[in-house]
């Protein structure tokens, strides 16, 4: 293989221009015209292969939210939720589109007791949970989530879905791979690296290509912690219980990832002591010992603003006795 040729200026454009590309519609046509198959992949089945259907009660729940969104009727048909196969809520779509927003729950959203989560058949590592073992009683305990936690962040996802997240998320590759064939094509031209040996070319490909890697997950992290925080601050303002949720679904979280640090095969490198997800060069979200903290603030915030807004009790007998 020529490698002088592969890295020409204008051979390094149509590769950047072709993944970038690529990549941006792998990821904008998954949530829209592909929404159907991905949901497909994401869905928990049951033992009869068919999807396993969501209960009234959480349907009714969800109705009350978008209630409280003030989601009108005609839109509502773009709002639906799912079971998902993972532990954790999912968000999929954009209500900015004619495809609607999916919303994935996990199925122990809608158990109330102890005995349905564990007839649901939960796996972990691909093997039944050992219930009676001290790991899984503490993992059992966790999953018990509270109506006020699930409308948190049932709330939460659709504000996520409700904005241009999913846009925006998918233009992240392609404005990497831009700036990177932007930066090598000008360092390539202006010391004239095509008179030069190959592995001074080498050398700088791999090294631009580290920079806009980290530039690539800087955009991309960024971009959901901007996102989340405008989606949780909107959840927040709905009133006192949806923050009450949010402390209680913070704390949910951080209880089960404190479980499953212990169940699942080399949990230490996955959760830490305190139930925050672990993270070694990327964060993919803020902790969860943070979020809980920001609502405990929240609610005593919303605690003092209240007491500053309710009037005086009035005095029934204004005049003095005499």
């Amino acid at each position: 293989m020529n490698l002088n040729k592969l890295f020409r200026d204008e051979n390094v454009m149509l590769q950047c221009f072709t993944v970038g590309t690529a990549a941006f519609f792998y990821l904008f046509s998954r949530e829209t015209v592909g929404l159907k198959y991905y949901i497909k992949f994401l869905t928990k089945f049951n033992e009869n292969n068919e999807p396993v259907p969501v209960e009234n009660v959480l349907k009714f729940r969800y109705h009350n939210i978008l209630d409280d969104m003030k989601i009108s009727e005609w839109n509502r048909k773009y709002y639906d939720l799912f079971i998902v196969k993972h532990l954790d809520p999912v968000f999929i779509g954009s209500t900015k589109t004619r495809y609607g927003i999916k919303i994935g729950i996990p199925e122990y959203f809608q158990h109330g007791t102890e005995e349905s989560i564990i007839n649901s058949k939960i796996l972990i590592d691909k093997k039944p949970v050992k219930w009676n073992s001290a790991e899984g009683n503490a993992f059992l305990k966790s999953l018990r989530i509270t109506k006020d936690a699930q409308k948190f962040i049932i709330a939460k996802m659709t504000n996520m879905c409700d904005s241009y997240y999913f846009l925006l998320n998918s233009l992240v590759p392609m404005l990497a791979l831009v700036g990177y064939y932007s930066g090598c094509s000008r360092i390539y031209n202006k010391f004239k690296l095509h008179h030069r040996p190959i592995s001074l070319t080498l050398t700088l490909h791999t090294v631009m290509g580290f920079v806009f890697i980290a530039i690539y997950v800087f955009l991309k992290d960024g971009l959901y912690f901007q996102y989340e925080k405008v989606a949780e601050d909107k959840v927040f303002n709905l009133g006192e219980s949806y923050i009450i949720g949010g402390i209680e679904y913070y704390t949910h979280r951080i209880e089960k990832n404190k479980a499953l640090r212990n169940l699942v095969k080399n949990g230490h490198k996955y959760y830490t002591v305190g139930g925050n997800e672990m993270s070694v060069w990327r964060m993919k979200t803020l902790p969860d010992t943070y979020k809980l903290q920001l609502a405990k603030e929240r609610l005593n915030k919303y605690s003092t603003d209240k007491e500053l807004l309710t009037p005086p009790p009035v005095n029934p007998n204004p005049h003095p006795i005499l």
